[in-house]
């Protein structure tokens, strides 16, 4: 495993610029019927993030994660396999008058290269709003929804050197909380 990661700030913008690429590789072996077969797995991933704190009033991150995962067997009856998983983030804190906050994180997730009816968009997106309290404003009450727009879905890919399995469990879907 590998993970290089670059920072620096963006004066003009009053937030930070991060950069980061990754590498991993896993080689899995096996026996299927006497065949000796070796899954070599290569997963590429690359990064950006902007995040903020342009005022005391608004903090932001904006991000953007793909992965590429490649399989080559050795053996070529056991068939190659190849996906794409990208997560894209947008998040916000925002004190929007007097003691009241804000806050929303949207998340974009794409699956491609899954198999039939695992190729998917899925978008989870969680919002709140708060009242600081207090002296100070040392406490807050916070009412959120999570999971606004019910798509949350739990996807999920394994590779073996005998098989490869797209899986797809239940997930925690909308809910409001009151927080204390």
């Amino acid at each position: 495993r590998s993970l290089c990661t670059y920072g620096f700030p963006l004066k003009k913008l009053k937030s930070n610029l991060n950069l980061d690429l990754s590498y991993q590789y896993a080689r899995t072996p096996g026996m299927v019927n006497d065949v000796l077969n070796a899954a070599n797995v290569h997963s590429f991933g690359t990064g950006v993030t902007l995040s903020s704190n342009i005022s005391d009033k608004v903090d932001f991150t904006l991000s953007l994660r793909p992965v590429w995962q490649q399989t080559r067997n050795t053996q070529p009856n056991f068939g190659d396999v190849a996906f794409l998983n990208a997560v894209s983030r947008a998040k916000l804190n925002w004190i929007i008058a007097e003691g009241f906050v804000l806050r929303t994180d949207v998340r974009h997730s794409l699956f491609s290269g899954f198999s039939d009816g695992f190729n998917q968009h899925i978008w989870l997106w969680n919002l709140g709003i708060g009242k600081k309290l207090f002296k100070n404003e040392r406490g807050e009450i916070t009412l959120a929804v999570n999971d606004l727009l019910r798509q949350n879905r739990s996807i999920a890919r394994t590779v073996t050197e005998v098989y490869t399995e797209d899986t797809q469990t239940n997930a925690l879907t909308r809910f409001f909380m009151l927080s204390f």
